[in-house]
């Protein structure tokens, strides 16, 4: 998964306490691999979403060229 951090929230830091860390993520990249397979890779700058080995956008990719 790749992104950017939008919002880090760092809680109440205090010595000798566990403290909970807060943050939020525009994804831009992800994917999923089970047992070596990939299963979901999405990539939102390069226009490519593969799903169960389907490449869902490569009809409008080339319809861009």
């Amino acid at each position: 998964m790749r992104g950017r951090h939008e919002d880090i929230d760092m809680g109440d830091a205090e010595a000798g306490e566990d403290t909970e860390h807060s943050i939020t993520t525009t994804c831009s990249y992800y994917k999923l691999t089970i047992n070596g397979v990939t299963e979901i890779e999405i990539d939102i700058l390069n226009m490519i979403e593969m799903v169960g080995g389907v490449d869902r956008l490569a009809q409008q990719r080339a319809a861009i060229g």
